[in-house]
């Protein structure tokens, strides 16, 4: 039976197949972009636009944002490499805040190698006396006595040891520091109240080598030991992950023991921390893990790991693999050959519209799965078969709901899916009512 255009979509039930596995969706894809130059660190801002920094000089100098779509340039660019981007608010308005190897134009070429987006231009701020090399990680966090932006460098920071702290009117060092620098950090509350967890390189200065290397935390006036540290080298990446258990601190990085003394838990290149206990996540990794980033490719909420690592619970991935709760299993659409992934970031480019969630990578790379793409890629999450997301899949309610998304209207039901079902970019488009209707029949994505 064929339905002729501006028929009720009920008709096109009639004939189709009831029972359609959860499984036939459009599956997560690649779309390939291209950086000239290596990328390092990604930001998703809180209004959902995605900043990119790195080595490249196009198609900006070395910082850019990104909607979804296109690239444009951020302020007055900057003269070297940027190695963090962060937003923070130091009482006076949220500003975006930048680190790297690079000089402020604005300050001819101040080597203090951070500096603040006012208006259109990057600007120093604070003292001038800092890091003559390069700063690096960032964090923002509020205990209550005010604002707080860390800055990491790999030497003293503003007569402070290895990182310090900018209360917006001056720079403050954070107890007596740390003995090397801070590659992530996230806030988490591990049963003992909201800290900043920090992994890198260190130790706490004066405190015990072994019980405080590569991971501390600050609760605002000190830093303390978590867990026993990590053993065999450091962290790169931390995260807050819950995989069936509650909320748990994931840390990355290129160890392979956790915890104290003779105590110590086998944990190759990834392990959580609860509050109480070290674990392991699965058998781990082959080598290195350097960044984690929650995300949902459409099969469910999983942490996605990338690195230089080619096996992940002792099966092939590509430098890139997502953690379900109990296991290690390849990205579905295919990882990097060749190359490093150095940063990952979740970002929906308009929040509640039409166009899917993504996951962004970026790093030194020219493909990832069988897309061409230059240093930087986003993966485009699965659209279902349940178009909106009732439970109840294939129904006519799917295709009816559809296309009055597609005619556009509003969603009936209020929790529609993307109306780029083909994840192609266009919308809405003739492809996608056919991919819609072919993965509905039972059929591939079309």
């Amino acid at each position: 039976m064929r339905c002729p255009f501006g028929i009720p979509a009920s008709c096109l039930i009639l004939g189709l197949p009831v029972g359609v596995a959860r499984a036939q969706s459009c599956p997560p894809r690649w779309q390939g972009f291209a950086l000239g130059g290596p990328a390092s660190s990604l930001y998703r801002a809180p209004d959902n636009l995605l900043y990119i920094g790195g080595d490249f000089t196009t198609p900006a100098s070395h910082i850019a944002s990104f909607s979804g779509t296109s690239f444009a340039p951020v302020g007055d660019g900057l003269d070297g490499s940027v190695l963090d981007i962060i937003t923070h608010d130091d009482g006076s308005g949220p500003r975006l805040y930048v680190t790297g190897f690079f000089g402020v134009p604005a300050a001819q070429n101040s080597n203090l190698a951070y500096a603040r987006l006012n208006g259109t231009q990057f600007q120093t701020y604070g003292s001038t006396i800092g890091p003559t090399s390069w700063t690096g990680h960032m964090a923002s966090y509020n205990f209550g006595a005010g604002p707080r932006l860390v800055v990491s460098a790999p030497s003293h920071m503003n007569f402070c040891e290895y990182i310090a702290e900018w209360t917006g009117t001056g720079w403050q060092c954070m107890a007596d520091g740390l003995a090397s620098v801070t590659h992530d950090s996230q806030l988490f509350d591990d049963g003992h109240g909201l800290a900043l967890f920090c992994v890198g390189s260190f130790v706490i200065n004066g405190g015990s080598f072994q019980d405080s290397l590569g991971i501390a935390k600050w609760t605002g006036s000190a830093w303390l030991p978590v867990g026993g540290g990590l053993r065999d080298g450091p962290g790169y990446t931390c995260e807050v992950f819950d995989s069936g258990e509650g909320p748990e601190l994931v840390v990355g990085g290129h160890f392979t023991r956790v915890g104290p003394g003779a105590n110590w838990v086998s944990a190759r290149y990834a392990a959580r921390w609860n509050g109480t206990r070290w674990a392991a996540l699965g058998t781990g990794f082959n080598n290195e893990v350097r960044a984690l980033e929650p995300f949902d490719d459409g099969s469910g909420p999983a942490l996605y790991a990338a690195g230089t690592f080619t096996t992940a619970d002792g099966q092939p991935a590509q430098r890139l693999a997502k953690w379900t709760g109990t296991q290690w299993l390849p990205c579905p659409a295919g990882g990097i050959a060749a190359g490093t992934i150095e940063d990952l970031c979740a970002f929906d480019p308009d929040g509640p519209g039409p166009a899917p969630r993504r996951l962004a990578i970026a790093g030194t790379f020219a493909s990832v799965g069988t897309t061409p793409a230059m240093n930087f890629a986003t993966l485009i999450a699965d659209a279902g078969i349940d178009f909106n997301n009732d439970g109840v899949y294939p129904d006519t309610q799917d295709i009816n709901d559809f296309l009055a998304v597609f005619s556009g209207g509003p969603c009936p039901t209020q929790s529609c899916n993307t109306i780029d079902f083909n994840g192609d970019g266009l919308f809405p488009d003739t492809s996608d009512i056919d991919a819609f209707l072919s993965v509905f029949s039972g059929g591939p994505c079309g």
